[in-house]
């Protein structure tokens, strides 16, 4: 059979694994674009205004949550530093 994945008598024709790579990503991205559609599409000025504005306020609260744990290992981190060095 010829390495191209062509048509040889009546033998069945191989697909390429990059063609299983390809598929794969327009699945994974077919819900993204989907949702985004849904999101921002379809919707008046004043909806996709207010569902943004909604997102940046979740995205601003995702951000302090994170914020908050990094200051609480840093916090832990000097703590146990200075508690070596104190004993």
């Amino acid at each position: 059979m010829p390495e191209d994945g062509s048509f040889s008598g009546d033998r069945i024709r191989v697909i390429h694994p990059f063609m299983f790579k390809i598929i794969g990503i327009i699945l994974a991205v077919m819900p993204i674009v989907l949702f985004l559609r849904a999101v921002f599409m379809g919707r008046s000025k004043k909806k996709t205004s207010q569902a943004v504005s909604e997102f940046k306020k979740q995205l601003d609260y995702a951000v302090w949550v994170i914020l908050f744990f990094i200051g609480c290992a840093v916090v832990y981190s000097l703590g146990k530093l200075v508690y070596q060095f104190w004993t």
